[in-house]
């Protein structure tokens, strides 16, 4: 979690995602209008699941997917801006029955973990899904804004890793500017 335009996203695409691909099946359900008006979202908002049924949320998840993982296979399932939930989604029933889905995804025979990226001003709205799913807010990493030298010494690291030579710190100055906010925050 953190806030507004720290780079949840990116951080997740760029570093998370090619991680865990390595060890895990990776499938991320992007929480937007689209999802939203999703005829999967639909059922799932109306009514909890049935126990033994294929969880509806691992469809949503792998539904551009060429393969769907087996049940063995370990799979990291990714909701990304879950805050719009709370946005898009105001009745409390709506609300238990996704929740009930969400239960049903990681208690259930899928072999599934969970990495829920949303916006630190709804993080307490998180506290609610606790009683439905106990221990998932067990885990969290806080995601900050860092400073302009900071974000200087991770380019150099970066570039240092992988052997690219930079003529002088103008060009880190010119890539931290197109990040940096007014207040000097990157």
């Amino acid at each position: 979690f953190g806030p507004l335009g720290v780079g949840k996203t990116s951080l997740i695409q760029a570093g998370l995602i090619p991680r865990l691909e390595q060890l895990f099946h990776v499938a991320k359900i992007h929480f937007n209008r689209e999802f939203f008006e999703s005829a999967l979202m639909e059922q799932m908002l109306n009514a909890d699941p049935v126990d033994d049924e294929v969880s509806l949320l691992l469809e949503a998840a792998y539904r551009w997917h060429k393969e769907k993982p087996s049940t063995e296979e370990r799979k990291v399932v990714i909701f990304d801006q879950f805050e719009e939930l709370f946005i898009w989604i105001d009745e409390h029933d709506c609300l238990v029955h996704f929740y009930n889905h969400m239960k049903l995804l990681l208690n259930g025979r899928w072999n599934v973990d969970l990495v829920i990226v949303v916006r630190d001003e709804f993080f307490a709205q998180l506290q609610d899904l606790e009683f439905y799913l106990p221990g998932i807010l067990d885990e969290q990493m806080r995601v900050k804004h860092i400073n302009h030298d900071a974000a200087k010494d991770i380019i150099r690291n970066a570039i240092d890793k992988v052997n690219i030579k930079v003529e002088s710190d103008d060009v880190l100055e010119r890539i931290i500017q197109t990040v940096e906010e007014e207040d000097g925050r990157v």
